[in-house]
């Protein structure tokens, strides 16, 4: 069941990523593991982008260092709390225009495009549902937008660069939690697992 794959970039055992790549690879990496099929985790101080090497020196402290207003955090921060307002993760994955540099797909309302190229890449999308007329306007930047015109919208990408376009819309009319993720949360409440709204939370149940 690929949906409870556990989907990672770093851990414990391995050099960390920056240490021999650059940050926009990094950054795409993490933007499509908090997107695809799978239970996305995040190893302790990359949201800080640690470089570390040979363990020990990828265990670095982070005591100190937990600074909130870097890029990297910041990053983070827009991607999962777009995840968990919109809740695209409770749809299918499904692929759209795939090429040797260029992976998009949907989930939902959601479009994701993802490139390995150092290039500018531009592709015309012509395989999704969305209705004509409907702009679609980039996570990362709000005044990127594009609108579907005869069926086809157009995607541009520079140098690895990450694009997570939704609808206009959502931000006129605002998202609320899907009726599936509301039935979770009581499920996971309700049977008294944890509940983390709560300070000095304890639980009647050994997980």
């Amino acid at each position: 069941n690929m949906e409870v794959v556990m989907n990672f970039v770093n851990n414990h055992d391995l050099l960390r990523w920056l240490h021999h790549s650059d940050l926009e690879s990094f950054k795409a990496l993490y933007a499509y593991i908090f997107s695809t099929v799978g239970i996305p985790v995040a190893y302790y101080g990359d949201e800080q982008a640690f470089f570390g090497g040979v363990d020990p020196l990828n265990r670095e402290t982070l005591w100190g260092k937990r600074d909130t207003s870097s890029d990297m955090y910041q990053y983070f921060k827009t991607i999962l709390s777009f995840r968990e307002k919109t809740q695209f993760f409770t749809f299918p994955q499904i692929q759209r225009l795939v090429d040797e540099s260029i992976y998009t797909f949907t989930r939902g309302h959601v479009f994701f495009a993802f490139t390995n190229s150092k290039e500018v890449e531009v592709r015309d999308i012509t395989q999704h549902e969305f209705q004509e007329g409907t702009i679609l306007c980039n996570l990362f930047n709000a005044k990127q937008c594009t609108e579907v015109k005869d069926g086809t919208f157009k995607i541009t990408l520079t140098n690895r660069e990450v694009k997570i376009m939704y609808p206009q819309h959502f931000n006129e009319e605002g998202v609320s939690e899907s009726n599936a993720w509301k039935k979770a949360k009581e499920v996971w409440v309700g049977d008294m697992v944890y509940d983390l709204t709560k300070q000095g939370f304890s639980s009647s149940k050994q997980i």
